[in-house]
C-alpha cells in the first residue's frame, strides 16, 4: 500500500469519528436536556409536597386543639356530673336517715359541758405557751 491509501483510510477514519464525536454531542445535549426538564418537574413536585405536608401539620395541630378543648369540656361536665350526682347521693341518705326511726336515742353532751371543755382546753393551752416562753419544760397538768 501507498501512502495516498493509508492517507485516504486515515482521513476517512477521523472523518466518521468527527461524525460519531458531533452525533454522541447531540445526544448529550438532547440527553441534558431531558435531565434539565426532569429536574424541573421533581422541583414542582417538592415544592407542591411540601405545601401539602404543611397543609396536613396545620390540620393535624388544629385537630389538636379541637381534641383538647373536647376533653376539657369532657372532663368539666364529669366533674360537674360528680358533684350533682354527690348532692344527691347526700339528699337521698339524709332523707333515709330522717325516714328510720332511732333505735336508740345518745344523749350529746349539754351545751354547758361542751364549753367548760372549751375553757379548759384553752386554759391547757395558755399555760403550754407560757412555760414555752418562760423556756423550762412544761408542767405536768392533772
Amino acid at each position: 500500500m501507498s501512502n495516498h491509501v493509508d492517507l485516504t483510510i486515515i482521513a476517512i477514519a477521523v472523518g466518521v469519528m468527527a461524525i460519531m464525536a458531533v452525533g454522541i454531542i447531540f445526544v448529550l445535549a438532547r440527553l441534558l436536556l431531558h435531565v434539565m426538564q426532569l429536574e424541573q418537574m421533581l422541583r414542582e413536585e417538592v415544592r407542591s409536597l411540601t405545601a401539602d405536608v404543611h397543609n396536613v401539620l396545620h390540620n393535624v395541630n388544629q385537630a389538636t386543639e379541637h381534641l383538647s378543648q373536647s376533653v376539657g369540656q369532657i372532663t368539666r361536665t364529669a366533674t360537674w356530673l360528680t358533684g350533682a350526682v354527690g348532692l344527691l347521693v347526700g339528699f337521698a341518705r339524709a332523707k333515709r336517715l330522717e325516714e328510720r326511726p332511732s333505735r336508740v336515742s345518745i344523749p350529746g353532751p349539754s351545751w354547758w359541758m361542751t364549753g367548760l371543755r372549751w375553757l379548759w382546753g384553752a386554759y391547757r393551752q395558755q399555760k403550754r405557751r407560757a412555760a414555752l416562753t418562760k423556756g423550762g419544760p412544761p408542767k405536768p397538768m392533772a
